[in-house]
């Protein structure tokens, strides 16, 4: 991610270990839950999403409302 972020693929303020996550959900649920076949397509398929949501800012650090009451 941080050479993403440098190459300006995905915004600086991106959570990293959500992004690995969502990466990897569709690949572990694949596996584990359905006990299903994974091929090279579906580890390709959910990087390329994973990567455009993360272009798209759809993993950007937010603060939880309990750590900045106001």
């Amino acid at each position: 991610m941080a050479e993403a972020v440098a190459r300006g693929e995905a915004p600086e303020e991106t959570d990293t270990e959500e992004v690995v996550r969502a990466s990897v959900a569709p690949i572990y649920r694949r596996l584990l839950v359905c006990r299903e076949p994974v091929t090279a397509r579906h580890i390709h398929r959910a990087a390329r999403i994973t990567a455009d949501a993360a272009a798209a800012g759809a993993f950007l650090i937010e603060e939880h409302p309990d750590q900045n009451p106001t």
